[in-house]
């Protein structure tokens, strides 16, 4: 039985608790991160917010959307 990828979105990214989980999602095996958003950080490339994911594929270039409640 294959696994599938269980695709993942993160609100607040540009903070720690975002940046934290981040990292947890981009290391697990099964899960693609593919939205992010912040407040603050809107329209800004995740690499921007987040030197840390630099160099790492699909990650550096997710544009961090906008959030309004």
């Amino acid at each position: 039985m294959k696994s599938e990828q269980v695709r993942v979105g993160i609100l607040g990214v540009s903070g720690y608790t975002g940046a934290e989980l981040v990292r947890l999602v981009a290391s697990h095996p099964r899960l693609e991160l593919t939205w992010v958003s912040a407040k603050q950080s809107a329209g800004q490339r995740l690499e921007e917010v987040l030197p840390s994911v630099r160099g790492i594929p699909r990650l550096a270039e997710l544009s961090i959307e906008p959030f309004e409640p």
